[in-house]
């Protein structure tokens, strides 16, 4: 169904598991907010990559936890590269998330090799984040932030009173 499936299901049943990740599919801040209003895309497409990290972090204190430090690593650039604003929101869970957790390795090891797949991922994600931190110059938010102008979206020349598309 989704990552979220995957991640719940190692620890809970499979129903709970199933019932957990329809709500979390199609709450309605996804589907009505994100989706169908905003168009928001990327915000809707870094909601895949967080559960998978979470998952990658409960694989990081199984026996094999190298692959469970890739998986964070890897998954934490996906999502550091579909919509930064959620991943530096969303940063701090992961060692909330292994600290109140508890687990049979000591919470000290388990934070440290996620702290390793975080910041592998942080250098995976460079080669989008710094081109994008670069051209922050080039970004006006004051045309973010005043709302989305119509008539000046469908012209050419941004100074028209009459957009150029419509006769």
């Amino acid at each position: 169904l989704n990552f979220y499936f995957l991640w719940r299901r190692r620890v809970g049943s499979k129903t709970w598991a199933v019932v957990g990740a329809l709500v979390y599919v199609i709450s309605p801040y996804h589907l009505a907010g994100e989706l169908y209003v905003r168009g928001a895309l990327a915000e809707l497409w870094s909601l895949v990559w967080m559960p998978l990290v979470l998952n990658f972090i409960d694989r990081t204190r199984g026996p094999a936890p190298y692959c469970g430090i890739c998986g964070v690593a890897v998954s934490y650039a996906a999502l550091l590269m579909t919509h930064p604003p959620t991943a530096l929101i969303f940063s701090c869970l992961p060692i909330a998330y292994v600290v109140a957790w508890q687990s049979d390795s000591p919470v000290w090891m388990v934070g440290l090799r996620v702290s390793l797949g975080l910041a592998l991922g942080a250098g995976l994600a460079c080669v989008y984040l710094f081109p994008a931190l670069s051209m922050q110059s080039l970004v006006s938010v004051k045309e973010l932030t005043d709302g989305f102008n119509f008539k000046r979206s469908l012209s050419w020349d941004s100074s028209a009173d009459v957009p150029l598309l419509v006769g």
